[in-house]
């Protein structure tokens, strides 16, 4: 119990940290948070979701607003999602830590310091990418403590060659890939290394298995994604700098701590192979491979973002196995920057959290517009991104996002009436930010303009 206490401490304060970063606000902060809202309420009303997504997450939370409505019936149900949502990623990501426990325990058992460890996992949920891992990207979260176990079990495996050991390996990587595609295609990655590092040529078979069952496995919740997974080396790159790198600078250092690491790794392993077992040679090999993975440049803007975002479960893995080929200088120097990192970190998200995608008396303004719409089942309403799952949340009804000429001549034959929704004011001030390709919708000559307030103007098309 004494070596699992600082694990608790740890876990419930990162807790404590998200509950707060998650309830300082009455909508879901983040500008998706209406996202896991509208999902779930089309689930528990039509028992499908309303956008084709990996499921795990949504059925959990419409389970926990059964349960909470069964017990609470007095509370309405649009309260207890909202509540739900909150409540379920303050608790998911930290969960993190049972799993590295683990892989301490059996792995690194007494070949740490305990300030070392401790500044680790610490780092693991209280450092910049974590904490930015709440309110609006919930299945993100929720699949991080999913995929560590996916690697506890499969480094097991790699190691004991346990049939018990591949089958949990196997559920935990399905079970990654029904919450998150691309914490899926992190995990995947990681096991076709892995069996390419440990089997070299007998790893062939497994391998092109393996592939053609994750393609499908995700392709029975969302086709599109499957075949981003087959093409996206080609079709999502950039090669580009974008210029908004500068808005996130937490993901600027994920990717400079990466090369850190890695340049460290090449200057402390040189000397030291010869000393390894194999195991654990290969092992840091692997860790190596799918750090460079995620190193990936040549990436359209959001997808390089969401891959640093991840890149803290390699660098923190790394960093442990690495520790007895550490000189005593290079531990505490390692040590220091963590705890300078995880300090940022929560001064910058204590001081400043994640705000929802429209201020309140906006959200409260938008209310206001379901009295003059004419719902029908053709019914559409044309916004920026930002709003849109706000207008779905309040307003339930259908949108389209305005950008890639989504008023054109087709969209007018399947949609009727169509809106179009423009914000005059009211935007939280980190959304869309000034460098986003999120703008309001242009407004095609003729549309007629059928409500008007200090936040927003509602135009019907003219079919």
């Amino acid at each position: 119990m004494q070596k699992k206490l600082p694990y608790l401490i740890i876990g419930l304060l990162a807790m404590l940290l998200r509950f707060y970063l998650n309830f300082h606000t009455q909508l879901v902060p983040g500008l998706n948070g209406g996202y896991y809202l509208v999902q779930v309420r089309s689930l528990l009303n039509n028992g499908a979701l309303a956008f084709p997504d990996m499921p795990l997450l949504f059925y959990l939370q419409g389970l926990l607003v059964k349960i909470i409505a069964w017990l609470m019936p007095a509370l309405q149900s649009d309260q207890i999602i909202i509540f739900v949502a909150k409540f379920t990623d303050s608790i998911g990501l930290p969960l993190m830590l049972i799993p590295i426990y683990l892989i301490i325990r059996d792995f690194l058992k007494d070949k740490l310091s305990r300030t070392y460890e401790l500044t680790m996992i610490g780092f693991l949920v209280l450092s910049g990418s974590p904490l930015m891992l709440t309110s609006d990207l919930q299945k993100n979260a929720l699949a991080m403590p999913i995929m560590l176990f996916f690697i506890y079990y499969f480094l097991l495996f790699l190691r004991n060659k346990n049939k018990k050991q591949l089958l949990l390996t196997i559920l935990f990587l399905v079970l990654t890939g029904i919450t998150h595609f691309g914490v899926f295609s992190v995990s995947f990655g990681f096991f076709i290394l892995g069996l390419i590092i440990f089997y070299h040529k007998k790893a062939l078979l497994p391998v092109i298995i393996t592939g053609v069952l994750g393609v499908a496995l995700v392709a029975l919740f969302d086709i599109s994604r499957a075949e981003r997974l087959l093409v996206f080396w080609w079709n999502d790159k950039d090669f580009r700098i974008s210029t908004r790198l500068l808005m996130d600078p937490i993901a600027v250092v994920n990717y400079l701590l990466s090369l850190l690491i890695l340049g460290l790794s090449l200057f402390t392993l040189r000397p030291r192979m010869k000393e390894m077992d194999s195991f654990t040679k290969k092992t840091i090999v692997l860790l190596l491979a799918l750090l460079l993975m995620m190193l990936y440049p040549f990436l359209r803007f959001e997808f390089w973002r969401r891959l640093g975002m991840m890149q803290f479960v390699p660098q923190v893995l790394l960093l442990l196995f690495l520790f007895p080929s550490l000189s005593g200088k290079l531990r505490i120097t390692l040590t220091s920057i963590a705890v300078m990192l995880i300090s940022g970190s929560l001064f910058m998200h204590v001081t400043r959290p994640k705000p929802p995608g429209i201020i309140d008396a906006a959200w409260a303004d938008l209310k206001k517009i379901e009295t003059v719409i004419e719902k029908d089942k053709n019914m559409i309403i044309v916004t920026r991104h930002g709003l849109d799952w706000w207008v779905a949340w309040t307003l339930e009804t259908r949108i389209a996002v305005a950008y890639h000429n989504v008023l054109d001549s087709e969209f007018r034959s399947i949609y009727d009436p169509v809106y179009i929704i423009k914000q005059k004011k009211g935007r939280n001030r980190d959304y869309p930010g000034k460098t986003s390709p999120f703008t309001e919708p242009p407004i095609p000559p003729g549309s007629r303009l059928v409500y008007s307030s200090d936040y927003f103007e509602l135009y019907q098309l003219s079919n």
